[in-house]
């Protein structure tokens, strides 16, 4: 099985949206997983100015855009992700 990669913004409007508590958040979620789940911090990914992403904080799931990241919703997304591998 391949590794999920998340990527969790915490450029400066992200972190504002909370992006650091949502890093130590989805890291404890995703705790007994790291086999199978590759966690990264980025500075930046881009997406605040593009209104058609939607609100901060953002996230990536092996490259799908996750608005307004959530625990939940960053664990449904590495969900959907691993069903579509």
């Amino acid at each position: 099985m391949k590794k999920v990669k998340i990527k969790v913004c915490t450029g400066k409007k992200c972190r504002n949206g909370g992006s650091e508590k949502l890093l130590a958040a989805v890291g404890c979620a995703f705790e007994g997983r790291k086999d199978d789940v590759k966690l990264k911090e980025v500075g930046c990914l881009g997406h605040c100015g593009k209104k058609k992403h939607g609100e901060p904080p953002f996230a990536e799931v092996d490259g799908d855009i996750v608005a307004h990241a959530t625990e939940v919703t960053l664990v449904q997304a590495v969900d959907a992700a691993r069903a579509r591998a």
